[in-house]
């Protein structure tokens, strides 16, 4: 009974990228709304100019410890999987985060897209 209960439970590396991952993508959308979206409006550029490199700061910096903890649960992943235990929830855990760093980049892309 103890085994299966540990199986089924969200390891701590699991839970800071899916944590990191989340406020990745909360903190990049910020820098969407309060500077990528006001291009046309100059004092609304000039009014929320901290909030929104802060926003992308934060955003990124996040990004990076949620990629870190997503290798640490891809490794943790591999190990339970060649022991015959299939961790269900970690494996949920490990896609849902990798779709999260999917969304973060594209609301905020190092590299900015041009326009032909």
């Amino acid at each position: 009974m103890d085994r299966a209960t540990s199986r089924d439970r969200l390891t701590t590396a699991g839970a800071v990228a899916l944590a990191s991952a989340a406020g990745a993508v909360l903190a990049l959308w910020v820098y969407r709304v309060l500077w990528v979206q006001n291009t046309g409006t100059p004092a609304a550029l000039d009014a929320n100019e901290n909030a929104a490199v802060f926003a992308w700061l934060v955003g990124w910096l996040l990004l990076i410890c949620a990629a870190g903890a997503a290798v640490v649960l891809l490794a943790s992943v591999v190990g339970r999987i060649s022991a015959r235990r299939p961790p269900l929830i970690d494996l949920v855990a490990l896609g849902a985060t990798a779709g999260l760093i999917m969304v973060a980049i594209a609301l905020a892309p190092l590299w900015a897209t041009t326009s032909v």
